[in-house]
């Protein structure tokens, strides 16, 4: 079976392996990650697969990592990669429609700067004559990329301790310039809350986002998660709710429109240009809020609905399947634990029975419901026993929360709940606390 190379980005490296075993059981790829040797700090992974079409669809949409390579030899020398040149690449320089296509060689150092000028660089690919390549060579779009790479076990070293010659298969979605794409800073509405683009893209891997399912986030916030899961698919549909409906509709102090570009003295052309856009769009089309963000980035039809109400007392239809539930639910960091209610239930009978220009209070747009506190724990068990009783079989659930709750105890993980099996437990670290999401699966 042909050998490929995975090239891993350096980061989050808790969540590398979950997410390309989330990507192999989306595409119905038989591939026992445990079985393989990983190393949290080597960048390169090798993997047997079938066949380049496998590889590909295994990272066309890949957030942690770079690209997958087919591997054609590795070697600590220039010598040995020559010596060890296998089979497979014996198969492609017999192919008559391969010696037809352009080409071009990449050379790429890890764990050391390039120490590389171009004449030194061209000289080793010359080197690879040997290997009787014929093909026409085109740098600016070649058709095949022979790609190699050299690690180097510290960066004080002056020999790689390790080579590998490679033929690139598929770049990931990482490499296509995505987070670039959703800047935070580029986005039309954000808020405090809003979660980081990239861990968004992963949580929608890890949840098994699929083409023309349900993805539900039940404390959307400023949709991050929403406009992730229409990113990360064309064909996603999106539904979020929460309990702020003015955060939904973007007339909240906790959400911020692209005003924050305003601040910069100098707008660069491009800043200047988004600012000018996002008004065409608030003028021509009447739109705030998240579906704000869907204009811009022309997604609109993927999103169903946005729905003001409190997740524990949901209002969805009590049939309706939802295939990837993932959420980032206020849990007391940057937002308090809330839901619907009062504990004291004189006060609570008031506020429903006030009166406000001839009509019930709640009646009108700006009303804003009482609210108590909530507990930590008792969020996470109504989040499983919603996924619980909505998820089909081997639908998905994430959500994130802190390490340790505000008495510095750790938060509640159950390994089971029901039907539901904890696939997952990925923490990632800040500086004085930490969070981690939880990936349950339906049995």
């Amino acid at each position: 079976m042909p050998k490929y190379l995975i090239q891993l980005s350096q980061c989050h490296f808790d969540f590398r392996i979950p997410e390309l075993e989330s990507l192999a059981e989306l595409h119905n790829i038989d591939i026992d990650f445990k079985s393989i040797k990983y190393d949290a700090n080597y960048p390169y992974l090798i993997i047997d697969l079938p066949d380049a079409k496998t590889a590909a669809l295994l990272i066309q949409r890949s957030i942690l990592t770079t690209g997958i390579y087919e591997l054609y030899s590795e070697g600590q020398t220039y010598n040995d990669i020559f010596k060890n040149i296998n089979n497979d690449f014996a198969k492609l320089s017999q192919d008559e429609e391969f010696s037809k296509k352009t080409m071009k060689f990449q050379l790429h150092t890890s764990n050391k700067r390039s120490k590389y000028t171009m004449p030194e660089m061209v000289e080793i690919f010359n080197d690879f004559a040997v290997l009787n390549i014929k093909n026409k060579i085109s740098l600016k779009s070649p058709q095949v990329i022979f790609q190699i790479f050299e690690h180097y076990k510290d960066v004080s070293d002056e020999t790689p301790s390790m080579i590998y010659f490679t033929r690139l298969v598929q770049l990931s979605l990482r490499s296509t310039g995505v987070l670039d794409k959703l800047r935070l800073n580029k986005r039309p509405y954000i808020g405090t809350t809003t979660f980081e683009p990239e861990l968004s893209l992963v949580t929608c891997n890890l949840s098994l986002v699929k083409p023309f399912r349900f993805v539900y986030d039940p404390f959307c916030g400023t949709g991050g998660f929403l406009t992730a899961a229409a990113t990360i698919d064309a064909n996603t549909l999106v539904l979020g709710s929460d309990m702020d409906g003015r955060m939904l509709r973007g007339n909240s102090s906790k959400g911020s429109t692209s005003e924050h570009l305003n601040t910069r003295k100098n707008k660069t052309s491009n800043e200047a240009g988004l600012e000018e856009h996002i008004q065409n769009l608030r003028i021509s089309k009447n739109v705030q809020g998240i579906a704000l963000n869907f204009e811009y980035y022309k997604q609109s039809p993927q999103l169903v609905s946005l729905l003001t109400m409190d997740f524990t007392h949901n209002a969805l239809r009590s049939d309706l399947t939802i295939d990837s539930i993932m959420c980032d639910p206020p849990y007391g960091i940057r937002e308090g634990i809330k839901v619907l209610g009062s504990d004291n239930p004189e006060t609570l009978n008031k506020s429903r029975h006030s009166m406000k220009e001839g009509k019930l209070a709640y009646l009108h747009e700006d009303y804003i419901a009482s609210k108590k506190q909530y507990s930590l724990d008792e969020l996470i068990i109504d989040i499983l026993k919603f996924a619980q009783a909505r998820l089909p079989k081997n639908g998905r659930l994430a959500f994130w929360v802190p390490t340790k709750d505000k008495r510095g105890m750790d938060t509640l993980v159950l390994s089971e709940y029901d039907d539901l099996k904890l696939l997952y437990n990925c923490t990632q670290d800040f500086n004085q606390w930490s969070r981690r999401v939880l990936v349950y699966k339906k049995m």
